[in-house]
């Protein structure tokens, strides 16, 4: 296994927490409106380490690229990021819906009991009133009004309101989620994923095409 090889295995390996996104830029010197999922967040403010210094930027494709973060602060309702090398509104309109994300070694440790980050919620199996397992969570909704579980019911998904009455319990350490009136629920078709086409390949391969690469000022680039 060669040591790019290793690199690739190693952040596929990485748990990646989504904190917030780009909602559009703020002004004319490169500044970033951000909507962060948790709203009473402090993890800006610093705690006995400091803030964060760095911050990953996911594109729609799912790249992650590393940025310097220069500021950050809170502005009404959202936040303001300020990334070292952005100064410019084009340069930050470049960046608008893209996911503010930190490996989730980087998040400050849960201090209460019954809290749990979104992530670790994924991959959790969802058992209903009856204690029967029905499925398993495959992602976390955020809406204005509401955050929903994505359950998979093979072959069908159902979105569950993370609310009473619906959400009954959650118990990390048995990777369990306890709900109750899904057959209330509406449910998704979920189509099957096709695979992509086969390309031939060449020798001319090898070589990067510069549409869609990340721009010149962003500090590193990894894959998703």
């Amino acid at each position: 296994m060669t040591a790019d090889e290793r690199d690739d295995q190693v952040r596929a390996e990485v748990d990646w927490v989504d904190l917030g996104y780009v909602t559009k830029p703020h002004g004319l010197q490169g500044e970033l409106r951000v909507f962060m999922f948790n709203a009473d967040s402090t993890l800006f403010e610093g705690d006995a380490k400091g803030p964060p210094r760095e911050i990953f930027l996911r594109t729609a494709t799912g790249l992650r690229v590393k940025w310097s973060i220069a500021g950050f602060r809170r502005h009404k309702e959202l936040y303001l990021l300020r990334l070292q090398g952005v100064t410019t509104r084009d340069e930050a309109e470049a960046l608008r819906g893209q996911h503010l994300t930190l490996p989730r070694e980087a998040l400050p440790a849960l201090e209460e009991d019954g809290e749990y980050y979104a992530v670790d919620l994924e991959k959790c199996q969802v058992v209903d009133e009856t204690g029967t397992v029905v499925g398993r969570v495959v992602g976390v909704l955020n809406y204005p009004s509401v955050d929903c579980l994505a359950v998979e019911l093979a072959p069908d998904q159902v979105e569950v309101p993370m609310v009473a009455p619906y959400l009954r319990g959650v118990d990390i350490e048995r990777r369990e989620i306890r709900v109750s009136g899904l057959s209330d629920l509406p449910r998704v078709k979920v189509a099957p994923a096709k695979a992509p086409p086969k390309k031939k390949q060449s020798a001319d391969s090898a070589l990067a095409s510069s549409a869609g690469s990340p721009p010149s000022h962003a500090n590193e680039t990894e894959g998703a």
